[in-house]
């Protein structure tokens, strides 16, 4: 409200978590935003591949990051990544045309769809661990599974900055 004074509280030490799209990091180091947007749909159908495997698809034409292929829990899973999200449409409609021609994906509509972001892999693959008494964990400093999860290197990350943290204050 106007005219309230915000609350300040005052730490010895911050561990940022905010994610590939999170803005801390991006307001310490200045610096802008590097992450893929991943966009996959759900179908119940058929298709002539082993679907006991996560198959990823790197060719330029399907996706600006990758495309890939996995069946869960009885469903057929087709996804692309994408830097501008405006081109998702795109490239899922051309990645599932190509599933369909090359492997014979026979899927209807979508039973379900998911989009999120995560951190585009550069070059050498740098970790940022923040500095001094800010620290970075998980996808804020770099960490992410090769595979697109990144709740297990958030887990083991965080743990790592909280045991820094109680070294660095005793």
């Amino acid at each position: 409200m106007k005219g309230e004074v915000a609350s300040v509280e005052k730490v010895r030490f911050v561990v940022v978590c905010d994610g590939a799209a999170g803005s801390i990091k991006r307001k310490l180091r200045k610096a802008p935003a590097q992450f893929i947007t991943t966009y996959q749909t759900f179908h119940k159908g058929t298709i002539d591949i082993v679907p006991h495997f996560f198959f990823a698809f790197l060719h330029p034409e399907l996706s600006e990051y990758d495309a890939w292929f996995n069946a869960k829990d009885d469903y057929l899973i087709f996804g692309v990544a994408v830097k501008d999200t405006a081109l998702i449409g795109h490239y899922h409609a051309v990645f599932m045309d190509f599933m369909r021609g090359k492997f014979g994906a026979r899927v209807g509509e979508p039973v379900q769809s998911e989009k999120w972001v995560m951190p585009q892999i550069v070059s050498g693959c740098p970790v940022d661990y923040g500095e001094g008494r800010v620290l970075f964990a998980g996808e804020t400093a770099g960490f992410l599974n090769p595979m697109g999860e990144g709740i297990s290197a958030g887990l083991e990350s965080g743990h790592a900055a909280a045991v820094a943290v109680l070294g660095m204050d005793g």
